[in-house]
């Protein structure tokens, strides 16, 4: 996640995007528990939309 950070801070909205895609997804292999997940997900929403409104 903060590889994605550092991608939106720099400006580079694609890698973040991929960044974030790639964490969720090594998270989302060994969840088990659905509201961890949403947590996960939502966190992700949270730091896009952060760095969105600051560009």
């Amino acid at each position: 996640m903060w590889w994605s950070i550092e991608a939106f801070k720099n400006e580079e909205e694609h890698l973040g995007r991929m960044e974030t895609t790639a964490a969720v997804e090594l998270v989302l292999s060994h969840i088990s528990d659905y509201h961890l997940l949403v947590q996960y997900l939502e966190a992700a929403v949270r730091i896009y939309e952060e760095y969105k409104s600051q560009n």
